[in-house]
């Protein structure tokens, strides 16, 4: 066990029962409670559920259901993964077409209390582990990614939808007994109350539930839905406030940083999840990181790095070098409309440092705006800016795209964005080319650094959540007074700095309310909030001490190399090993 992954005392948790006297009558409450006995924990199954996959993914979660279920299955525990199957996005109608899902069962009547659905369930036959697909009636309908709904309230429904087929699910595979659900988000949370029905009514016999939050995102559950699906009510008025107090053990999310952030972070507390704190007290929420992502490419060898202890950076040079060209090579001859603006290089193209910013366009957490607001203050020419966001069907019907597309043409020469997914073949010179990976996330559960360092690229980051374990600043950096202590392990001076981290000095009173006026202004009126403009400020240092720290290449290529090493740290291995303490830890819980 990492001493990071528990700051937090998971062990402060205890089981409740008096959410199940509002649930289930006295005769209900003896016979669940008695089920209980009959889990046998060398048995179980470890049965994840979450709302992305490999065929329909949006950020970092996919990522996940593809390596903890392959990395329990290697530690020997029998995993099955289930999600929806989304039957209008395109890489799912691709598989489907192309032989790689497969039919199980299909116009199966589900029936749970007063659930009633048909439904078909896939199978992937190319899968390492069991992996199935629900599909369901008029459900998992979205066209472009798993939430993606003009109306949350479809999104709700499909939630709900979900919680009550699953159990149906296990019961048609003869998975019964010994069943230990990891809900991943709040979209598949409500199996905690769904699950322990079903056992009541005979589809499933012993079940354990756990819960990891990926994000602070929760949605409105209307009055009356769960009764109108499953026959009783639940208390709560979102879903997490439904689920959390039916959870069999420790509450997760994926950092240290996070995990405390969510009970004192103004951002947190004051907009995201305030109506979650009497929650989070019974159940704090304990920080396990995930491991890579992907796994090192070839840009460097280990070879390199042994070299570059005796002192040899050429390597570096060379390679980042041939890299960098390959890039401005990409940029210079593709010719999309999509794409605003064009990078131009003087004739020592070397001299000029490239940014690089990917991943969901969302300006409610990921602050690519302030980054914008920022370069437009750097002398032109000293820098340029690679912007991708990787979901293009949310970003072109967004007038908050407008002031982004501004900006590029106010920088002539030095913004470049590009509104698609860029493809496999040229990702790796992107980001392997550029010199620093950008992340300015208001807020950040674990963040993608480490896909940075993978690829020789220092990571100049926002100082929260999960980028706080990941990247270690070349320069001093604020740390907001709330933290106390919690960051001692992770803004230690004398480790090796990876890259530049900032943060606001920001004095002013009620955080929360300025976080809420930025959160309710359009990129183009940001700049009113006091809060804003010190993140603006923050971050225009941090690009411009960036610009200075590559022309060092000492010192850039120490960041390099420092990078590559930090990697070791994030090992799948150790979070599997955090995750089965907490599915024994619910295992022993007895009501």
């Amino acid at each position: 066990m990492t001493r990071q992954s528990f700051h937090s005392a998971w062990d402060a948790w205890t089981p409740r029962r008096e959410p199940y006297n509002t649930l289930f009558n006295e005769s209900e409450r003896k016979r669940f409670f008695s089920s209980q006995y009959a889990y046998n924990t060398k048995k179980r199954t470890v049965v994840i559920t979450a709302f992305e996959n490999n065929l329909a993914c949006l950020g970092g979660l996919a990522s996940v259901t593809r390596y903890l279920p392959h990395y329990l299955a290697a530690q020997g525990e029998r995993v099955v993964f289930i999600s929806p199957f989304y039957k209008n996005i395109a890489a799912v109608k691709n598989a489907r077409a192309a032989g790689e899902i497969a039919e199980l069962f299909s116009n199966q009547h589900c029936v749970l209390a007063g659930f009633r659905r048909n439904i078909t369930c896939y199978q992937h036959n190319r899968a390492e582990f069991p992996c199935y697909y629900i599909g369901c009636e008029d459900y998992f309908a979205p066209h472009n990614h798993p939430y993606g709904y003009d109306n949350e309230a479809r999104l709700v429904e499909d939630a709900l939808a979900f919680s009550g087929i699953v159990p149906f699910v296990l019961n048609r595979l003869h998975l019964t007994n010994d069943i230990l659900i990891h809900c991943h988000d709040w979209e598949t949370a409500l199996l905690a109350v769904s699950s322990k029905i079903a056992v009541l009514e005979g589809i499933l016999k012993s079940v354990r539930i756990v819960l990891t939050l990926h994000n602070s995102y929760d949605a409105g559950l209307p009055a009356g839905s769960y009764k109108n699906c499953f026959g009783r009510e639940v208390a709560g008025g979102t879903v997490l406030q439904a689920s959390i107090p039916f959870c069999d053990g420790p509450l997760t999310t994926v950092s240290t940083p996070f995990a405390f952030e969510l009970m004192h972070d103004p951002l947190q507390t004051g907009v995201y999840v305030g109506h979650l704190q009497s929650h989070f007290t019974m159940n704090p929420p304990v920080g396990i990181r995930n491991g890579m992502f992907r796994p090192s490419p070839r840009l460097f060898s280990a070879k390199d790095f042994i070299n570059a202890r005796h002192g040899d950076r050429e390597v570096f040079e060379t390679k980042k070098n041939v890299f960098y060209r390959k890039l401005i090579e990409i940029l210079s001859r593709t010719r999309d409309d999509r794409i605003t603006g064009r990078l131009t290089f003087p004739g020592d193209s070397m001299q000029v440092p490239i940014f690089f910013m990917s991943g969901r366009f969302d300006i409610m957490q990921k602050g690519y705006d302030v980054i914008f607001h920022a370069f437009k203050r750097l002398q032109r020419g000293l820098a340029k800016l690679i912007f991708s966001p990787s979901n293009p069907y949310d970003t072109a019907n967004s007038s908050d795209y407008s002031f982004f597309v501004e900006c590029a043409c106010a920088c002539e020469g030095d913004i470049t964005i590009w509104p698609f997914f860029i493809p496999g073949t040229k990702y790796p010179y992107f980001i392997g080319g550029s010199s620093y990976l950008v992340m300015p996330s208001f807020y950040e559960p674990f963040g993608a650094a480490t896909e940075g360092f993978s690829c020789g690229t220092p990571v100049i980051a926002r100082g929260t959540g999960g980028l706080w374990e990941q990247v270690q600043s070349a320069y001093p950096c604020v740390i907001p007074s709330y933290y106390s202590s919690i960051l001692n392990d992770f803004t230690d001076s004398n480790l090796p700095p990876t890259g530049i981290v900032y943060r606001e000095e920001f004095s002013g009173e009620q955080v929360d309310e300025e976080w809420r006026r930025i959160l309710s202004s359009s990129p183009h009126d940001r700049m009113s909030s006091d809060l804003y403009r010190a993140m603006v400020d923050a971050a225009c240092d941090a690009l411009e001490k960036a610009v200075t720290l590559f022309h060092d290449k000492e010192k850039y290529y120490r960041l390099v190399m420092h990078g590559w090493h930090s990697l070791d740290k994030f090992n799948w291995n150790d979070t599997i090993e955090n995750y089965r303490r907490i599915y024994s830890y619910a295992e022993r819980n007895m009501l």
